[in-house]
């Protein structure tokens, strides 16, 4: 997870496509998005969040191609929607009082 493109040491949560279903999916990006918010909520000068990203190296190839290990897929549009983490984004902003000023993300 990057925000502004830096991210926390500990920003990285797992999932398991075989059994996790999407609420859980949901739940555990709110859960990182949270903890995020809370950690950032300290500091005493907080740049507005204007980025978000959500990126994975955890994919094989089902045909058994290589994949470059410094390959990263974007999560959102593949896992997530893009509404399903603006509002998570935006109701965590909100409940930790950090300023968010999302960019359209490009499609």
């Amino acid at each position: 997870m990057l925000f502004n493109g830096k991210q926390k040491d500990n920003s990285h949560f797992l999932y398991n496509l075989a059994k996790d279903d999407n609420k859980v999916l949901i739940t555990h990006l709110r859960d990182k998005i949270a903890e995020f918010m809370e950690w950032y909520g300290q500091f005493k000068n907080r740049t507005p969040i204007k980025t978000f990203d959500l990126y994975s190296h955890d994919f094989a190839c089902s045909k058994n191609c290589k994949i470059d290990l410094s390959t990263k897929f974007n999560l959102i549009g593949m896992l997530y929607t893009d509404d399903e983490v603006t509002k998570i984004l935006e109701e965590e902003a909100e409940r930790f009082q950090i300023p968010l000023e999302l960019n359209k993300r490009k499609t």
